[in-house]
Parts: C-alpha cells; sequence; structure tokens
C-alpha cells in the first residue's frame, strides 16, 4: 500500500519523464520513507533505553533502507513477471527496442521461459523494459476494463427491455 501511495506521487511527474527516471525516483521515495521511518522507530527506542538515540537511529536506518529496498525489488519483480505472462509479445518488444546492444540475441524460446532461465542479468533488463512498457499495459488493461463495463451495460439493458 505505502508503495501505491508513493507510485501516485510520483506519476503526477511520470508522463514527461524517461521511464527509468520514473523507476529511480519511485526507487529513492520508497527506500527514503521505509529509511526515515525505522530510524525514527530505533531512535525513540533508544532514547528511552540506556544506549541512547543515536546508534539505534543508525541501525534503523540502514535496516529500513534495505527493507525498502528489497521490498521495492520484490514487488518489481513481480510486476515484470505478470507482464511477462501476460504480455510477452511486448515485453519483448520493449527489451529488444530499447536494450539491444546489451541483451545480445533474438530470444529463441517463449519470454516467460526465457526470462525465468537466464539469471538476475536478464531480469534485471527485464524489470527496465516492464517500466518502459508500463504505461502500454495500463492502456490495455484500461480497454479491458472498458470492454467490461460495456458488458455489463449491455446486460442491463437487455435484462430492463426483457
Amino acid at each position: 500500500a505505502m508503495e501505491e501511495h508513493l507510485s501516485s506521487f510520483v506519476s503526477v511527474a511520470a508522463s514527461s519523464c524517461p521511464p527509468r527516471l520514473v523507476f529511480m525516483g519511485r526507487l529513492i521515495a520508497a527506500t527514503t520513507f521505509s529509511s526515515v521511518t525505522v530510524s525514527l522507530v530505533f531512535g525513540q527506542l533508544g532514547a528511552v533505553s540506556s544506549c541512547g538515540p543515536l546508534v539505534p537511529a543508525m541501525v534503523g536506518s540502514w535496516l529500513g533502507y534495505t527493507f525498502g529496498l528489497l521490498s521495492f525489488w520484490r514487488i518489481e519483480v513481480r510486476r515484470t513477471q505478470v507482464y511477462a505472462k501476460q504480455y510477452p509479445k511486448l515485453m519483448e518488444h520493449a527489451l529488444y527496442s530499447q536494450f539491444t546492444p546489451w541483451v545480445g540475441s533474438r530470444i529463441d524460446k517463449p519470454f516467460n521461459e526465457w526470462l525465468c532461465s537466464g539469471g538476475i542479468g536478464r531480469l534485471s533488463w527485464a524489470v527496465l523494459a516492464a517500466q518502459s512498457c508500463a504505461s502500454a499495459v495500463q492502456e490495455l488493461q484500461e480497454n479491458e476494463r472498458q470492454r467490461l463495463i460495456d458488458g455489463y451495460k449491455l446486460a442491463d439493458v437487455d435484462d430492463g427491455a426483457s
């Protein structure tokens, strides 16, 4: 939930920024928020103990940053896997249209299988590709939602006419 709120905050400028810049902005916002929050909690706990607030606050900052970073990575990997499964051609297009020099040769198996068999390198490039095609995926999802709404409206009209 926190990541979604930060994403919506950062998405105000997303339409005019490159996807990788938006990704880094969201990463910095998420890790900073978690780092500061955990640091404050640990500092307060340290203030009421015999060790004082400074060292616990620094440890809390480190732990909060690490937690925020790992949580952000987990969310982005999950999003990438969903995109790879639901929109493999779009992901492959984004990967090759923007990252050809680094990715290498064409994919010789289904995209999701290629992604899962390639280790952290392929996954990292795929996360960047997912950022690049996120707006197209959002548009596809909005179109699908509209088709569902239209279907319900037609069903209501048909029910009312009978």
